[in-house]
C-alpha cells in the first residue's frame, strides 16, 4: 500500500555533512521534542483491492460433433444440477444407435444358437471363440453409440450460473471445445494480493471485512481460506482469498472489492509518527534522531499507515530518540537539547 505522508520537508534539506557552517553556527544547540522509540504489539488493520470470483467454474462441451439443434439457455441464467443446457441433432446419431443395437440382436442370436451345438459338443471350439467374439464386439459398438447418442445433450454438472455462452443453433460442435462457462456462485471468493513484507502478518483463517464499492459500499465479512505460497514475478504480492456466502447471487465474478484485514495483536512493530517522518531529494525516507546530544539522520523503510502514525520496517529499534518536533532547524551533527 502506498503511504500517504502527512509531514513533509519543510524548506530545502539540509547537507548531511557540517561543511559551509561558520564555528558558531557548529556549537549552535537547537531545542527538540523526542520520543522513545518502543516495539509494541499492534493490530494494524491492511486495506488491499480485489476482485469477486466464482467458487469454481468448468468449461462445458460436447463429447461428440454434430450440428446444434437447440440452446436453452443464455448467460446470467441460474441453472440447476442435470438441466438440459444445449442439444445436438440426434438423427445420424439415433440411427447410428440403432443399426448398433440390431446388430448386437443379431449377435446375441447367433450366439445362443452356437451355444447349444458347442454345448452339445457339435461345434468346434474354434467356431464358437468366432461368434463369442463378434457378440463382444456387437456389445462394445453398442455401449459406444449409446453413450454417443446419450453426448447428443449437455446438462450441468451442478447447480450455478452461466458464466459464458458461445455456442448458437445452427452452429457445428466440435469434440471438446467448450460452448459454456457454468459458475458455482452460492459461495465466492475475495481474490487479492498482500505485498511480500506483509504476508507475514496475514494468517489463513482469520475474519476479513469485505467492501463492496458497486453495491452502495455493502459490507460483508468471511474467513481466509488461501493464502499463496509463491509470489508474483511482476507484482511481487502474494495471493489471498476471503469466502463469502453469496445466497442471493447479488455478488458477481468480476466485482471489485475493498478488503480490510485485521493483522495478528502479537505482532510487534515501530511506529512513528506522521510528522517526524522525512524525504531525501531522492525519495528515500529518513527520521531524526538524538545520540550523545546531537542530531542523526537514519534511513528508514516504512510499511502500513498506523492509527497513531506510520510503520517502521527498518532502520530504527527500540530504544532511538525520534525528533518529532524542532526538526525542521538541524541538520546533521548539530547539538540538540531535548526539552
Amino acid at each position: 500500500m502506498h503511504i500517504a505522508l502527512c509531514a513533509f520537508v519543510v524548506g530545502t534539506l539540509s547537507s548531511c555533512s557540517d561543511k559551509g557552517k561558520t564555528p558558531d553556527e557548529k556549537k549552535r544547540t537547537i531545542v527538540v521534542s523526542t520520543m522513545k522509540v518502543v516495539s509494541e504489539a499492534a493490530g494494524l488493520p491492511g486495506e488491499y483491492i480485489g476482485v469477486i470470483e466464482e467458487e469454481a467454474g468448468a468449461d462445458l462441451s460436447f463429447q461428440v460433433a454434430g450440428n446444434v439443434n437447440g440452446v436453452y439457455v443464455s448467460e446470467g441464467t441460474k441453472v440447476k444440477k442435470g438441466q438440459l443446457l444445449a442439444q445436438l441433432d440426434r438423427t445420424s446419431l439415433q440411427s447410428s444407435h440403432d443399426a448398433a443395437q440390431a446388430s448386437l440382436k443379431h449377435a446375441q442370436d447367433a450366439y445362443d444358437r452356437m451355444k447349444k451345438l458347442y454345448d452339445k459338443q457339435s461345434l468346434p471350439e474354434i467356431k464358437f471363440v468366432e461368434v463369442e467374439t463378434k457378440l463382444q464386439q456387437a456389445k462394445s459398438m453398442a455401449q459406444i453409440a449409446a453413450k454417443n447418442l446419450q453426448d447428443a445433450t449437455l446438462t450441468a454438472p451442478f447447480d450455478g450460473v452461466i458464466g459464458k455462452r458461445t455456442i448458437e443453433p445452427g452452429e457445428n460442435a466440435v469434440p471438446g471445445k467448450p460452448v459454456f462457462k457454468l459458475l458455482k456462485t452460492n459461495s465466492v471468493h475475495a481474490t487479492f494480493s498482500v505485498p511480500e513484507k506483509e504476508i507475514a502478518l496475514v494468517n489463513k483463517h482469520n475474519e476479513a471485512e469485505v467492501i463492496m464499492t458497486g453495491i452502495n459500499d455493502k459490507r460483508l465479512s468471511g474467513p481466509i481460506t488461501e493464502k499463496g505460497v509463491m509470489t508474483s514475478s511482476l507484482s511481487h504480492g502474494y495471493g489471498v482469498k476471503v469466502k463469502l456466502q453469496n445466497p442471493d447471487g447479488t455478488l458477481l465474478p468480476g466485482m471489485v472489492c475493498k478488503v480490510l484485514v485485521d493483522r495478528e495483536e502479537s505482532t510487534p512493530v515501530i511506529v512513528v509518527p506522521n510528522r517526524a517522518l522525512q524525504i531525501n531529494s531522492d525519495g528515500s525516507r529518513f527520521v531524526w534522531v538524538v545520540e550523545n546530544d546531537k542530531a542523526k539522520a537514519k534511513s528508514v523503510e516504512t510499511g502500513e499507515l498506523a492509527d497513531n502514525g506510520v510503520v517502521v520496517i527498518a532502520g530504527l529499534q527500540a530504544g532511538d530518540e525520534v525528533i518529532t518536533d524542532g526538526y525542521q532547524k538541524v541538520s546533521e551533527g548539530m547539538n540538540v537539547q531535548v526539552r
